[in-house]
């Protein structure tokens, strides 16, 4: 159990698409969310999560914060995550990623050089919303939302980014890790993949 990296889950997305908060879907017998933070206190003594809808959470039991940064999209709660979690190493992960499991997050941080950002790649292109993030990163972010830069991959141009080819050196690797829901058309087909 790693007692410096922070376990951070990111619901902050309107899931305008999805219709619903797509955190809060079912998979199996378990919310999306539910299913994350299991697999995540598996692996943090700290876990906690990034929302802008607190009590819809309160059934975790987690630590819980806002966006400082409001309304501009996954690097608003990065910086929110790292502002908050009292640890200079911190792995994110998108709050509709339910296949992401242990071996992963392990592999991910014993490839990591925790001096610079680890996320990873497959073929379909970066995974950014599964990897670590220092503590170092607030003032770029600083730096980047005061220009108006609300890209996440802007962070990956100004900061040390270590990429992993993920479907080339990780043997666990499967196409479903990575498979994230933004339409119902998604969730029918995460279900199939149960």
């Amino acid at each position: 159990m790693h007692s410096d990296i922070s376990g951070i889950i990111l619901s902050g997305g309107a899931s305008s698409r999805i219709g619903s908060d797509k955190a809060m879907l079912e998979v199996g017998s378990k919310k999306i969310v539910e299913i994350i933070k299991d697999t995540l206190q598996g692996i943090f003594k700290k876990v906690m999560i990034i929302t802008n809808n607190p009590v819809q959470y309160n059934f975790l039991d987690l630590e819980m914060h806002e966006d400082i940064y409001k309304n501009i999209g996954p690097i608003g709660g990065i910086h929110s995550g790292l502002v908050n979690s009292g640890t200079e190493k911190n792995f994110f992960i998108s709050c509709d990623m339910p296949f992401v499991n242990k071996n992963l997050i392990e592999f991910i941080i014993t490839n990591s050089d925790f001096n610079k950002i680890t996320v990873t790649k497959t073929k379909d292109g970066l995974q950014p919303l599964c990897g670590l993030f220092p503590g170092a990163c607030i003032c770029i972010i600083d730096e980047l939302v005061s220009a108006s830069k609300f890209s996440i991959h802007g962070i990956f141009d100004v900061f040390d980014t270590k990429i992993i080819d993920i479907e080339n050196e990780f043997t666990g690797f499967s196409k479903k890790l990575f498979f994230n829901i933004n339409t119902v058309k998604d969730y029918e087909e995460i279900k199939n993949l149960i």
